[in-house]
């Protein structure tokens, strides 16, 4: 089986009851009266509450490098994820519930079973170029680019065994072997397969080397234009989107501005209209309540479920690869003072891989207490005794400019560090050198930060499953234990809902006693927008494909005609006639109760 988503009558036998029948119709007449009048007031509250979406327009957002690519399912990073959303479209658009809704497929059929989804596609979508989009172009984008060459699809989806078929040019099945009751929860993500790609332009090419890769041609709202490295990238409006009426704006404009500050300042001048809340730092959020003309909104990151904290690294014959050794740095970091210093007191302190904001956080996790002395201790019974200077040994913290706060923890942490006889060195590195140096393990303790959510049983699997090590996945920190390689089994095929939250609860509490990583705080990503523009949070992922935002000083939608021709009405024409209407049940009250007095 499976299941498709897509009053009585008066009585009037005497002189008495004929005279209660009139009065009673009196009434119903002065009823139907108040509701007009009620109904009227209502279309008035409409026309002056609502606010109409306008056309025209260029939106410009900051970005905080440029793109390695233009093809978001090639990378983690949300730089190629914005790059692509606006020319890109998924199968189904997630609302910020979490609720799927039709995109490129119009309905879709699930399997009691969680392993057999069948999506039916739209008829009536253009790739950029003109070429028809059919299921062909879905089969092609999971099998031969997600398979091949996406850490999710390396490691999940061949894992879960997905077989993608077209049943015909309109109908897409994904088979897997195991259940996968998360699946329509990654669909909306480009790197996870979210962005569909033409088949007709990436077939028998070097998918890495393909040059729509930075010249991008999708079925999305907007079709690029230009990009010139280093300064910005130009899209403009798809005048054939299958999406009638969108999108509103006639331009986007991505400006590169890899300085934090200088993006605040840009968004403060008017020179770009909204940072996304991952290049927003913590600390400039009450900068942007505080300004009349910005909004900074919450609420639109619940999939990320962000977090921030600092990897150690876990390979043989490394300082923090033993375990005493990590959990005396935890102890002797205190969390709350970073907190409080470095996010400004936004979001929380955590002690665990999963943020609180993710439905499937596990509150119960023990918290390790901020205790230098115990620190002490366990670094004596780990072989570390302090030496003629104080200094038990030296260890390496590589930072970059991404996440900004980064080099601030380094110098806090180095603070406190010292006091236990630890001495950190801290190397900051433009993002290019520190990847380098981060993938080839030269390190100690490296500041990262991860996406947790929507469902932690899948998103920890790119960080610390014994398949994701580096190169393939994102286990920096080289972690592997069989009894989380089980329990990411476990949790992400239980079909049972119960079930599979216990599951991953307890698969967060062994992962939090092994410390991998020293968690700092859980990040909330608000966007910061101005307030020009409208429509501009439209999802839990924090990407944004842009279509539905508009600016407020545009033009109004010519109005269509159709075929019962009716009276426009401005709203200076309702408030007259919801006026006079009151006026009218004002005198059917005044003359119901006259008619009623009994004569004097």
């Amino acid at each position: 089986m499976s299941r498709n988503y897509t009053g009585s009558r008066l009585k009037a036998n005497s002189c008495h009851g004929v005279e209660r029948m009139k009065v009673k119709s009196k009434l119903l007449l002065l009823a139907a009266l108040m509701v007009l009048g009620g109904g009227l007031l209502t279309s008035l509250a409409w026309a002056v509450g609502e606010e109409q979406p306008r056309y025209g327009g260029t939106f410009i957002m900051a970005l905080c490098m440029d793109p390695t690519t233009m093809t978001p399912n090639l990378s983690t990073g949300w730089v190629p994820q914005q790059c692509g959303w606006p020319v890109y479209s998924s199968l189904i658009n997630l609302d910020v519930n979490f609720q799927p809704h039709p995109n490129l497929a119009e309905r879709w059929e699930i399997s009691d079973d969680k392993r057999v989804y069948t999506f039916y596609l739209r008829r009536d979508v253009k790739w950029h170029d003109g070429v028809p989009f059919t299921a062909d172009d879905v089969v092609f984008t999971f099998n031969e680019v997600v398979l091949k060459y996406t850490p999710f699809g390396m490691v999940q989806y061949k894992k879960w065994g997905m077989n993608v078929t077209a049943l015909d040019k309109y109908t897409v099945q994904f088979r897997f072997e195991k259940p996968f009751p998360s699946f329509m929860l990654f669909l909306d993500l480009p790197y996870y397969g979210g962005a569909i790609l033409p088949k007709h332009l990436w077939e028998g090419t070097d998918i890495r080397e393909n040059p729509h890769n930075f010249k991008p041609i999708g079925t999305g709202p907007f079709i690029f234009k230009e990009y010139v490295k280093g300064s910005h990238i130009v899209y403009e409006r798809n005048p054939n989107y299958f999406k009638p009426g969108l999108p509103y704006l006639d331009k986007v404009i991505l400006k590169i501005i890899p300085d934090a500050e200088g993006r605040v300042l840009a968004l403060e001048k008017g020179e770009v209209d909204a940072i996304i809340g991952v290049d927003l730092p913590l600390k400039d959020f009450d900068r942007i309540r505080e300004n009349p003309n910005l909004d900074l909104v919450f609420g639109y990151d619940r999939a990320i479920g962000g977090i921030r904290h600092v990897a150690f690294n876990l390979r043989e014959g490394r300082i923090t690869a033993n375990h005493k050794v990590r959990q005396a740095i935890t102890m002797a970091v205190n969390k709350t003072l970073i907190h409080q210093l470095v996010a400004m007191g936004e979001g929380q302190v955590i002690h665990g891989p999963v943020s609180p904001d993710v439905p499937f956080y596990n509150p119960n996790i023990p918290p390790v207490p901020y205790d230098p002395e115990k620190a002490e201790a366990l670094l004596d019974e780990a072989g570390y005794s302090r030496g003629p200077d104080g200094t038990r040994f030296e260890l390496e913290f590589i930072c970059a400019p991404f996440p900004p706060e980064g080099k601030k923890v380094g110098e806090l942490m180095k603070e406190m560090l010292a006091e236990v006889g630890i001495k950190l060195k801290i190397t900051f590195l433009e993002i290019a050198a520190w990847r380098v140096k981060r993938d080839a393990g030269d390190w100690d303790m490296c500041m990262f930060l991860a996406m947790t959510g929507p469902d932690p049983s899948i998103t920890l699997t790119e960080q610390l499953s014994c398949a994701a090590v580096r190169p393939v996945g994102y286990n920096i920190a080289n972690y592997c234990n069989p009894v989380v390689e089980e329990l990411f089994v476990k949790a992400q095929t239980e079909p049972n809902e119960t079930k599979r939250i216990e599951l991953i609860y307890q698969l967060q509490e062994v992962i939090a006693s092994d410390m991998p990583f020293l968690w700092l705080y859980s990040t909330p990503q608000p966007n910061a927008v101005s307030k020009e523009f409208k429509g501009f949070n439209n999802g839990p992922w924090g990407h944004q494909n842009l279509e539905g935002v508009w600016w407020v000083k545009g033009e109004l939608p010519t109005p269509t005609p159709t075929p019962t021709p009716g009276l426009a009405i401005e709203g200076w024409m309702i408030a007259t006639i919801a006026i006079v209407a009151i006026v009218i049940v004002g005198a059917a009250v005044a003359y119901a109760v006259r008619k009623r007095k009994p004569p004097s």
